[in-house]
């Protein structure tokens, strides 16, 4: 149990209005070699706990696609994955490609991250948050191989109007010869009375045999703290989810969601989403 003084300090971290919140957006840059599967992770200052995050790559299409994107456990005294954010990108190119992690981080910040294990291809979880808390980003891990990669399809906050549920995180793959223990959905959970969450999403086509990106911003004066999208099909792959600038007058990544998408069906379009998780 905490001491009385520790818990007032708890309760005033929690109590903090939205605006107050101080966010660092972490980018690490990579190169993936050609013909090969490499991560890179994006660690949070200390002091600050991971919110979301997303992986970026520059290949197009049917070149690179996603892996993993997830938080990690950062060199700290504990275990949990709340110190960073790791992308993992495959890619099938003649020539190296550029990769990228992002981690949103926020300071003095309680968070709890819970993990669910499934089997891509079977029925997808929705990895839920714990009562009086909500969540703010989650992630995806695999094991997939160069010689099997899966290909994400969704890693995204739950939706009640889709059959989700608020406070969970959605993550769905295609299997590629993977099993049930070789993947994880994650979601990252704050005390509903911490912030005040705005959940957006915005649609766009991706035609067929096409690469396409959509994006979705947060409105005026909010920022984001978690980054989702879903390409809503089978024989599609997310290439990135990452975070986007916008003409505002800093060049932080931290005003939205943009999400890359592949469409591999040859006679027919496919319409994903961009979530961003947003606060004031």
């Amino acid at each position: 149990m905490l001491a009385a003084g520790a818990a007032t300090v708890a309760s005033l971290l929690l109590a903090q209005p939205a605006s107050a919140l101080k966010l660092k957006y972490v980018q690490v840059v990579n190169v993936v070699e050609a013909d090969a599967v490499e991560s890179v992770e994006a660690f949070c200052p200390n002091g600050y706990s991971v919110t979301g995050g997303g992986a970026f790559s520059n290949g197009a299409f049917n070149e690179t696609r996603m892996q993993d994107s997830h938080p990690v456990d950062g060199p700290d005294s504990d275990s949990k994955p709340d110190d960073g954010w790791r992308a993992s990108i495959w890619n099938t190119a003649a020539s190296a490609r550029n990769s990228e992690s992002q981690a949103i981080c926020a300071k003095n910040l309680a968070t709890k991250v819970k993990s669910k294990s499934f089997m891509p291809g079977g029925i997808p979880p929705q990895t839920t948050c714990p009562n009086g808390m909500t969540v703010t980003g989650g992630g995806i891990e695999t094991s997939g191989t160069f010689a099997l990669p899966p290909a994400i399809i969704s890693s995204r906050p739950g939706d009640e109007s889709a059959g989700g549920r608020v406070g969970t995180w959605f993550v769905n793959a295609d299997p590629a010869g993977m099993s049930s223990s070789q993947a994880s959905g994650y979601a990252i959970c704050v005390d509903k009375s911490a912030l005040e969450l705005n959940y957006t999403a915005e649609g766009f086509t991706a035609d067929n045999l096409e690469q396409d990106t959509g994006a979705e911003v947060c409105e005026p004066g909010e920022r984001v703290v978690g980054l989702g999208a879903a390409t809503n099909s089978n024989n599609s792959a997310l290439v990135s989810i990452f975070g986007i600038d916008t003409t505002d007058t800093d060049t932080k990544l931290d005003d939205g969601t943009t999400a890359t998408v592949d469409n591999y069906n040859a006679s027919s379009d496919i319409f994903p989403e961009a979530y961003s998780v947003c606060v004031a």
